[in-house]
């Protein structure tokens, strides 16, 4: 790809969970939008008209929390309302759409229920993203499991001041916290049925990426907030489901944590379509 521009295209799907979004709403600015006052970033939000038990909130209360942050000088804010909801499945393919539709070169696709941990200081690592592989956030639910595992291997393919590049032992795509760039969106979009999906389809944009050949091609390389002590363990043989914490890259070395909706009474409810 060309010689990427100082802009990024934060995508993100939404739905009304008043309690999680102010958390995603605070750490972006903080540790995305604060922390890199010489990139431009266009943020675009796809809030569905869905909420589930234990949360609230409403299109206009999520949408005016995302407009906080045209206050910030660096950022510019699209917010896509849908009532009645379209599902993750539509959405994801319409904030790939939008992103095309920007000048930016490379997307981040994060979820609304995601805290940002740690600043992501985008010029340590801004130029290892381009059309031969995949860059990622590292993900995970506090306190139950690390996204990353069981792929993450402990070999270290890039390191800068405050990150470790992990290298994977094999494909997979997870929609929390990869970049794209605007051939991998291009390339996405062939094949991902998103207008009229089969009735009852569960193919969100990770699933749908499988069926990518040149996607599933890509190397892809994990990100870490670097500390002196980080390594990954190797993995471990749980003796059932119980009894295994899925920690091998550390939590305080992830980026991106759901803290917040995944430990609701009601857990993770999917909405698909």
């Amino acid at each position: 790809m060309e010689s990427k521009n100082k802009k990024l295209c934060i995508i993100i799907p939404c739905i009304l969970d008043e309690e999680s979004i102010k958390e995603n709403v605070r750490t972006i600015k903080q540790n995305l939008l604060n922390a890199n006052p010489d990139f431009s970033f266009d943020l675009i939000v796809h809030i569905d008209d869905h909420l589930r038990p234990y949360s609230t909130g409403t299109l206009n209360s999520i949408k005016e929390l995302y407009t906080t942050l045209e206050n910030t000088p660096n950022c510019k804010i699209k917010v896509l309302t849908a009532s009645p909801k379209k599902g993750l499945v539509e959405v994801d393919g319409i904030l790939l759409e939008e992103f095309l539709s920007t000048e930016a070169q490379v997307s981040l696709r994060i979820d609304d229920d995601v805290t940002i941990s740690h600043p992501v200081y985008l010029n340590e690592f801004f130029n290892l993203i381009d059309d031969t592989k995949v860059i990622r956030l590292s993900y995970g639910w506090d306190p139950k499991f690390s996204s990353e595992d069981p792929f993450i291997i402990n070999s270290v393919f890039a390191e800068s001041d405050t990150i470790l590049a992990y290298e994977n032992d094999r494909y997979f795509c997870s929609e929390h916290g990869n970049f794209f760039t605007r051939k991998m969106a291009e390339e996405l979009l062939k094949v991902y049925n998103r207008v009229n999906p089969p009735k009852g389809s569960e193919d969100i944009l990770e699933d749908q990426a499988q069926k990518c050949t040149w996607y599933r091609s890509l190397p892809i390389y994990t990100l870490a907030w670097k500390t002196e002590n980080c390594k990954v363990d190797p993995p471990k043989q749980a003796l059932n489901n119980e009894d295994y914490v899925r920690w091998r890259l550390p939590i305080g070395n992830h980026f991106l944590l759901d803290r917040i909706r995944r430990n609701k009474p009601c857990g993770e409810i999917g909405y698909s379509n």
